[in-house]
């Protein structure tokens, strides 16, 4: 896998664990902490409601304090007059002062009057009142104590606010006097009264009636340990219950509120407004370093490894990187430069030690082999091609070593060498001077290959001057030597190998020494 892919996946991977990580922290942290204060704020929103309902028994017990420190009502329980159930007990009266009911209790607790009006509408007045009479449901509030009581009694028709205050106490020597009870019922309409003030829906019902059918049970069941409870299984709407004592002090009734759950919805909006803007910072985030990744790395290790690979293809060890950088990666490519450089000149001094001989400085065996090779495949190729090949074998050569030393005839091989080459220059038959080359084979053998000549004729003239040349006499060490030559001509012709040609150019040349001996001892004979 390239380096390319490898920096893709980890910025992908690194995305998809920061995405992770966003929405293991938005799930687990943020949207808990939300949930958290929608409960606080539903908490103080039910406290609210139950201060509320705790402020409307203050005002009823009030205005029950005010009612029993009039003289008219103590002289009411004194003579029940007619004059006072007119002015303060007809029932536009009680719905002038916000009363459901009011009852007139003597110290034993015996109804002396009474007034009361259901929520049903149906009225009761006189002595004789269900509510107060035995086994009225009352009757709570009357046993609680006729000093003073203060409170929410259940009952059938709807849970009452009920007030007890004592009217002409027993210290005052009075034998008239009781306790004055009012109260209101906590009716759909009052219960929506109560609630505008805090702004929720509430409800008050008696625990009991808290029953699965009617979706409470979650509720009831959180009621059952706790003084407060919440049922949050619908995503819009958050029910809150918590505990309402009667007048008893029991926890007799439950307060209800419906609190749009708008806190967790703006929180849940944001969190995903947050959630798309932080996905897309991170996504341009991750382009602009996977960017400038692929800049500062990928790209100059990609430089690199295309460069490297082709070297290793080709061969071609003159290649160079030419990274002009600063970094660790620049100092990289200028090193590996430097070590191609240094490999491409031994590399050279190597080839050119391997293909040429190391006294005449002329190209060896090998180099020749392989320009035959060359021209051999392109006489394959093309018809019209031709080139020519020359042996030359020095005459006398031996004599001269064996007389005058190894180094004279070192020496004669290099000025040999030297004469070749002034013959390939001077020749204007062989076109440029990369289609000729002088080689030596070994000893005193040399190879002249003349390529892309226009005839075979070609090879005889330059044969010929190279016999010439070789006539001359040669100054080696402060000595005139004289040595010639034997050349055996070949040219482009259908051989197998390089080898081949070669062995054949040497046949021709060792027939030209036979033919040069013979004419020789022909004319020693005369």
């Amino acid at each position: 896998m390239s380096i390319k892919s490898r920096i893709s996946l980890v910025l992908i991977a690194l995305f998809v664990l920061a995405l992770g990580a966003l929405k293991y922290v938005e799930h687990s942290v943020l949207i808990p902490q939300f949930e958290d204060l929608e409960r606080d704020e539903a908490a103080r929103d039910i406290a609210r409601c139950r201060q509320a309902i705790d402020r409307e028994l203050e005002h009823l017990d009030l205005q029950c304090r005010e009612w029993a420190s009039w003289e008219s009502t103590q002289q009411f329980f004194r003579d029940l007059n007619g004059r006072f159930v007119a002015e303060h007990l007809s029932t536009f009266a009680l719905q002038n002062s916000n009363l459901d009911l009011i009852a007139f209790l003597d110290w034993r607790g015996q109804t002396l009057w009474s007034r009361v009006v259901d929520p049903e509408g149906a009225a009761w007045s006189g002595p004789q009142c269900p509510f107060f009479g035995a086994g009225g449901e009352l009757r709570t509030v009357m046993r609680t104590s006729l000093h003073g009581a203060l409170g929410v009694v259940p009952t059938s028709a709807a849970p009452v606010m009920v007030a007890l205050r004592p009217v002409n106490p027993v210290g005052r020597g009075a034998s008239a006097g009781g306790a004055l009870v009012m109260g209101r019922f906590l009716t759909d309409p009052e219960i929506s009264r109560i609630a505008e003030r805090t702004r929720v829906r509430l409800d008050l019902l008696p625990i009991e009636e808290m029953t699965p059918d009617r979706g409470l049970a979650r509720l009831a069941a959180g009621l059952a340990s706790l003084n407060i409870a919440f049922d949050e299984h619908e995503p819009a709407m958050l029910r809150v219950a918590c505990t309402y004592p009667d007048a008893a002090g029991a926890p007799t009734f439950a307060l209800l509120i419906d609190v749009p759950r708008a806190l967790l919805a703006r929180g849940q909006a944001a969190l995903r407004f947050a959630s798309v803007y932080m996905i897309v910072a991170a996504m341009a985030l991750l382009a602009c370093l996977w960017l400038a990744l692929h800049r500062l790395v990928v790209s100059p290790v990609a430089r690199l490894t295309n460069n490297v690979t082709l070297i290793a293809e080709s061969h071609d060890l003159s290649r160079r990187i030419n990274m002009r950088r600063g970094d660790e990666l620049g100092i990289l490519a200028r090193e590996f430069d430097r070590m191609m450089h240094r490999l491409d000149a031994v590399h050279r001094r190597l080839r050119y030690t391997a293909l040429h001989d190391p006294l005449t400085g002329l190209p060896n065996r090998a180099y020749i082999i392989d320009r035959l090779e060359r021209c051999m495949e392109r006489t394959r190729r093309r018809r019209d091609y031709i080139f020519g090949l020359l042996f030359i074998d020095l005459d006398g050569f031996k004599s001269v070593n064996d007389t005058h030393g190894h180094e004279t005839g070192d020496r004669l091989l290099q000025a040999v060498a030297q004469r070749l080459r002034l013959i390939l220059r001077a020749s204007d038959l062989v076109g440029r001077d990369d289609n000729r080359a002088v080689a030596r084979l070994g000893g005193d053998e040399f190879i002249i290959l003349l390529e892309e000549i226009a005839s075979i004729e070609d090879t005889q003239v330059v044969a010929e001057r190279a016999r010439s040349a070789m006539t001359e006499p040669i100054a080696v060490m402060g000595r005139l030597l004289q040595v010639g030559c034997s050349v055996g001509v070949v040219c482009s012709a259908d051989y197998a190998t390089a080898d081949d040609m070669l062995r054949a150019a040497d046949e021709a040349m060792y027939r030209v020494k036979l033919e040069r001996r013979a004419l020789a001892e022909a004319n020693a004979a005369r």
